[in-house]
């Protein structure tokens, strides 16, 4: 069985979105998305004694993954990112960070993944699911038999992410959209931001999913 704890968005810690820590029996975790330098993180883990195995980025926005760095150097671990996502972990123009006057440029190497590519690490797999749109490499992070799905910026509570920065692929929305839509009705989904809800809500109450 594989648990979540996550920490939700925070300013009084410079959490700029949710950061989940996905951990099994065994306490071998996975981080997604650690969107900032922030202490908590790496202090749940040690204190839990969980055992880090990777970090899983939906996408290359710098509001998920400023805390990637620290991580990688406290734990020794991978990063995973979708392979069209690549470049903007090493470009303020791309990541978005040079908008806000920040130039976010991670020092840690990424491994490329592709759609439904499996990262191993925990006792079931991670399955990607690419869901360009939001940017051209945005994907989810689907346990199926634990029946979770982390969707980064592709799928909020009664609402979806945004497709009209510069690097967006609009073009894609319903398709990707569409592709999450075909999960079970009661996956969990654990957004980017915001609460917690459910496919089968999503499916039924989203004003976006059926544009």
């Amino acid at each position: 069985m594989i648990s979540v704890k996550a920490f939700r968005y925070d300013p009084r810690f410079e959490l700029m979105s949710n950061c989940y820590v996905v951990f099994d029996a065994h306490k071998k975790c996975f981080i997604v998305d650690p969107s900032c330098n922030y202490d908590g993180i790496i202090n749940y883990i040690k204190d839990n004694k969980l055992r880090p195995q990777g970090i899983l980025l939906t996408h290359c926005h710098y509001d998920h993954i400023k805390g990637v760095d620290r991580l990688v150097k406290a734990f020794n671990i991978p990063v995973y990112i979708h392979e069209d996502d690549y470049d903007g972990l090493y470009d303020p123009k791309i990541n978005l960070s040079d908008d806000d006057g920040l130039k976010v440029v991670l020092s840690s190497k990424a491994n490329k993944v592709k759609d439904y590519d499996e990262i191993k690490g925990l006792e079931e797999n991670a399955l990607v699911i690419h869901t360009p749109y939001h940017t051209p490499g945005g994907v989810c992070y689907y346990f199926s038999n634990n029946k979770m799905l982390f969707s980064g910026d592709s799928l909020f509570y009664r609402s979806i992410g945004r497709n009209d920065f510069k690097t967006s692929v609009p073009g894609k929305t319903k398709e990707s959209i569409k592709k999450i839509m075909t999960l079970p009705d009661d996956v969990v989904v654990y957004p980017g931001h915001g609460l917690n809800t459910i496919i089968g809500e999503e499916r039924n109450k989203n004003p976006f999913v059926n544009r």
